[in-house]
């Protein structure tokens, strides 16, 4: 039954592009007027939401979605306007990176903005010529205040429709995303230092806690929470949509990294201090992929960065959990033939005749957490195809392997096998991603 009504969904979101498609043909406007009114049979909706709720892909992709997007994403902005035939985007683009707050380029650059239709200005001039009389014609001096607040109110107009314009508040919003990146890079190199309580110096003030940049990177991630509960509140009516997008669930991982980390950073001790900072560089990495979500915006990034996320989703996680399994089995096998040497002495008389055989450690207690590190390090470059050995013998300082004694021997077997297997299955993933 659910195949059955979704099969009419996706003909229903057919027959509903067709529709538009035929409107948008016949009259633009009436095509975005449709986009744009509420629908009342769907409890006063617009179709774009409606259709975004339903996932209607062929609606969505129609020539008229794309008009009507195309058309609030730049506003009052003159997109068809190429000036050295550079598109308007970029322009806009470097008005918003090198005068962030300045708004020059609406004061001194009006043919950036749409033009008000020449029928509506000769109409007016039209209406306003039978009232004027030939006596006041001549009187044009009274008339230049009334002139100079209109063009000042055109100008204020232009700098209200520069800021309210959708792609000016992405690049600023990008502008202030990247700048956070590198405060929040600045901070962990240099400025994340344990709590001051013995009257040291931050940032050159003594007995402050915490270095300034710091308490500016703090003030930052502050603005994302409450932004982030705003978005959670806004979507009240269907909370579970907000949990629907992937990157929520990225800015909620990165948010309860960096409240972790806030919290163990005020507690002085060096494995607490330890633990903030690890935690720190794990939501700076979040954040770092999270600057991703501006480039689905272009549309030539938007598109690659969908199909790697499919490919990750789809085919990366079965080929991690085949290479698990190899990287697993080769690694135990390998490290337990490498390390044999160092647990286990034979004695020999002169005469190659065997004495004993002893153990370098009491009841054979080599188990400790280095050891899974050398076991991951050991396998894991395998997968890359890095075949020198990084063990090295600390009695000899020479490379286990080269001794070429029999567990030499069957290591390098095994390393060659699991090389060859982990190159054919990363090239059945490139082979899978391309087809």
């Amino acid at each position: 039954m659910f195949y059955l009504f979704t099969g009419e969904s996706r003909e229903f979101d057919k027959y509903s592009k067709g529709i538009i498609d035929q409107c948008f043909a016949e009259d633009r406007r009436l095509a975005i007027g449709i986009i744009e009114n509420n629908a009342v049979a769907f409890y006063n909706y617009k179709p774009l939401k409606i259709a975004k709720r339903a996932d209607c892909k062929a609606f969505l992709a129609s020539d008229t979605i794309d008009e009507y997007l195309s058309h609030r994403w730049y506003d009052e902005f003159d997109r068809r306007y190429q000036p050295l035939n550079i598109h308007i985007s970029v322009w806009v683009f470097l008005a918003s990176v090198f005068l962030p707050l300045l708004p020059i380029v609406a004061v001194l650059w009006p043919p950036i903005y749409k033009k008000s239709s020449t029928k509506s200005k000769e109409t007016n001039k039209l209406v306003q010529y039978p009232m004027i009389l030939p006596n006041e014609l001549i009187s044009t001096p009274e008339k230049t205040p009334d002139k100079l607040c209109s063009k000042l109110s055109e100008v204020g107009k232009r700098i209200k429709d520069f800021y309210d314009a959708p792609v000016v508040k992405f690049y600023y919003h990008f502008i202030f995303f990247f700048s956070f990146l590198v405060l929040f890079s600045y901070v962990l190199l240099v400025d994340y230092l344990p709590l001051n309580l013995y009257g040291d110096k931050r940032s050159g003030i003594r007995n402050l806690p915490i270095s300034i940049s710091e308490i500016v990177l703090h003030i930052y991630m502050l603005s994302f929470i409450i932004d982030e509960l705003y978005q959670f509140i806004k979507s009240k009516i269907r909370p579970h949509g907000y949990f629907l997008n992937s990157w929520n669930w990225m800015d909620l991982a990165g948010i309860i990294c960096y409240i972790s980390a806030f919290i163990t950073r005020f507690i002085v001790g060096e494995n607490v201090f330890a633990a903030s900072k690890i935690l720190m560089s794990i939501d700076f990495i979040i954040w770092c992929i999270r600057i991703l979500y501006f480039c689905t915006v272009f549309e030539l990034l938007g598109p690659k960065l969908v199909m790697i996320y499919k490919m990750m989703r789809d085919t990366f996680l079965i080929f991690v959990c085949f290479i698990l399994v190899f990287l697993f089995a080769f690694s135990i096998a390998s490290w337990s033939l490498l390390n044999t040497n160092n647990q286990i002495t034979w004695l020999y008389t002169v005469n190659g005749s065997f004495i004993d055989a002893t153990v370098s450690s009491e009841d054979g207690k080599w188990w400790n957490w280095h050891l899974l590190r050398d076991l991951l390090n050991w396998g894991i470059w395998k997968v890359f195809g890095q075949v020198a050995e990084p063990y090295k013998n600390n009695a000899t300082d020479m490379d286990a392997v080269s001794e070429n004694d029999v567990y030499g021997t069957f290591v390098f077997l095994f390393a060659t096998v699991f090389v060859v297997l982990s190159n054919v299955l990363l090239l059945n993933i490139l082979i899978a991603m391309f087809k």
